[in-house]
Formats: C-alpha cells, structure tokens, sequence
C-alpha cells in the first residue's frame, strides 16, 4: 500500500525481500527515519513475511542470508530436525557463544551478561544471550537468539527463553 514496491514478492508464499543498499535507502536518500520499519508494519498487516536484508549484511554474511532465505523458503537443506524436549540448556561461556553466533547469526556476536547454550546429545544447537539494563537493574534485553543453520531446531527459542525466566527473574 501506499504506493511502496517490494524488491521481490512471492505471491504464494506471502514472502517479500528487499535489498537495502547502503546508499539509497541512507538518510541522505530517504528522509524517513522509520521507512523500513513502517514497510514492515504495512506488509505484517497484509500477511505478508517480510525479509530485509541490507547491503552490508549481505557483503560480509553471505552464507548466513542465504540460509535464512532458504529456511523462510521452506527449501533449506537441513541435516536434521531436533525437537527442544530433547534438549538440554545450560549456561555457555562468552568465547562459545562468539563461535556460535559468528557462523550463525547475521549480525554475529554482542557482548551480553548471560550466554545461553542449548545442547542436543551434547552438541551445541542453539545460543541465546541477554544484557542486563543496568548491573541493579532486573529488566533484561534479549541480545542474540539462533540455531544451528544446518538443522531445523523447533521449540529452542521457547526452552531456553523459559530456562533464562525461571533462573533469572526478569520483569
């Protein structure tokens, strides 16, 4: 609506991308400040999955966005589905979680406060990590959440977000 196009729209899966290149949807292009936001507002009202990807992304994670593509596709070539039951969650240190979230995550590490692994037969398959507002502070920010790209990890986010509830307390 609006008059507002996307790059690449597929009418049966109700999944648009677009491609943000760093200089025409800048600032100084697009005086908008929440032009990407209100794009994902409007497509999420109509039905629509919306994929933005921008140029540095892309250029530094190829791999990665290729993946997420794929995997909102539905034609990811995932090695084995793994069910969070069968899961353990435990508490990881930083430099597991930087390993993790660099090949796995688009945007790869951040520092956090508390790095969350879940482990399926003793394999790290997912990583979720929270930052504390401030060190008195109970409100938390979930920082980073993935998985294995080359596994279908259903439940995980669930598991570990109710482990990181119960031990931490967050309001």
């Amino acid at each position: 609506s609006n008059n507002r196009e996307l790059d690449i729209y597929i009418p049966e899966k109700k999944i648009a991308i677009e491609y943000n290149g760093m200089r025409w949807h800048s600032e100084m292009y697009n005086s908008d400040r929440n032009y990407h936001l209100n794009k994902l507002e409007e497509c999420n009202k109509l039905g629509i999955k919306l994929i933005q990807i921008f140029e540095a992304e892309f250029i530094l994670n190829k791999a990665i966005v290729f993946d997420k593509i794929m995997h909102n596709l539905g034609t990811s070539q995932v090695s084995e589905k793994i069910f969070a039951r069968k899961c353990i969650v435990r508490e990881i240190e930083a430099n597991i979680a930087k390993e993790f979230l660099e090949k796995n995550h688009i945007q790869g590490y951040v520092r956090s406060s508390v790095y969350l692994g879940c482990f399926y037969n003793n394999n790290l398959v997912g990583v979720m990590t929270f930052k504390r507002e401030t060190s008195s502070s109970d409100k938390w920010e979930l920082s980073r959440f993935a998985t294995d790209n080359a596994k279908l990890c259903c439940g995980v986010a669930g598991k570990m977000f109710k482990y990181f509830v119960k031990n931490y307390n967050p309001s």
